[in-house]
């Protein structure tokens, strides 16, 4: 597993800029959920308390396919990857399936945490605040940071799709966006010299959507040592419960306490004993 360096954080003083030129000899994503990003809630993003996160926040590579689960630290670790990337400068075009599910993000998820997180609002430009004001409709489409800019789209809204030139292209929730529209995101980037790609989403239908994606891709997974030295990627009915009868399961750990209780915890396939889950490599 990748770890950053620790460095001191710049001071609450340092404008947008001068934090910016720092970012570039450093992991930007890593700098930002280490020392600024706030959730929509106001709170940190934890990586002390979740270190398996750091290497795919910290993943640089020019595709990036995700297959995942819900409840997974990835709404908010593509905030802080696409906002390391604005803050350098470059622009952002982001889809979501819907205008309906873009608004809601963006007043929900986005627009709370640029509020709670202040290297966001010291960079975003004073004409957001006009716009916001006059042109609600607008303002959950196109925002500017510095030289920066982020574009959210409906995927079923063709019109969202022309006229704003990209560095990186992301297709949110990748099996409820329209397919036929998506591949226009290809053309946003024609111009780039940087041409990021990110998929993101639940996988639906096996063998299809990204599903497929992934099976396309190097299919890296994350994977956890447990103390056998037995390394394992996660499943549910392999290191969770085990099927005791037709469509009948038992929990695997033996100390869990009931749905009342803490999770349960995961159980090696191979030694039997409870696994870390927040180690790895």
């Amino acid at each position: 597993m990748e770890t950053a360096t620790k460095r001191k954080s710049p001071s609450r003083k340092s404008s947008p800029v001068q934090v910016v030129t720092q970012m570039h000899d450093y992991h930007p994503a890593l700098f930002l959920a280490q020392y600024h990003h706030r959730t929509h809630k106001g709170d940190r993003f934890d990586l002390e308390g979740y270190p398996y996160l750091r290497q795919p926040l910290d993943d640089g590579v020019q595709r990036i396919v995700v297959k995942k689960s819900t409840q997974g630290g990835w709404t908010e670790m593509l905030i802080i990857k696409a906002m390391a990337q604005v803050l350098r400068g470059l622009s952002v075009f982001w889809a979501l399936p819907t205008d309906v599910v873009k608004s809601r993000f963006v007043k929900n998820r986005f627009d709370r945490s640029v509020a709670y997180t202040e290297i966001y609002r010291e960079a975003q430009r004073g004409e957001e605040t006009q716009v916001s004001r006059f042109n609600p409709a607008a303002s959950m489409s196109l925002k500017h940071f510095g030289a920066g800019a982020l574009a959210f789209v409906g995927s079923n809204s063709i019109s969202g799709f022309g006229e704003f030139p990209a560095d990186i292209g992301i297709d949110d929730e990748h099996d409820y966006c329209d397919k036929d529209n998506l591949p226009m995101i290809e053309e946003r980037l024609s111009n780039s010299a940087h041409r990021l790609r990110w998929s993101v989403g639940n996988p639906t239908i096996s063998g299809l959507g990204i599903s497929k994606l992934y099976a396309e891709s190097t299919q890296g997974r994350w994977m956890i040592e447990a103390d056998c030295g037995h390394w394992i990627a996660p499943t549910w009915k392999t290191h969770v419960v085990r099927e005791v009868d037709a469509m009948t399961y038992e929990v695997r750990d033996p100390d869990w306490e009931g749905p009342d209780g803490p999770d349960a915890r995961l159980v090696c396939d191979q030694c039997g004993k409870p696994v870390n889950r927040f180690g790895g490599g």
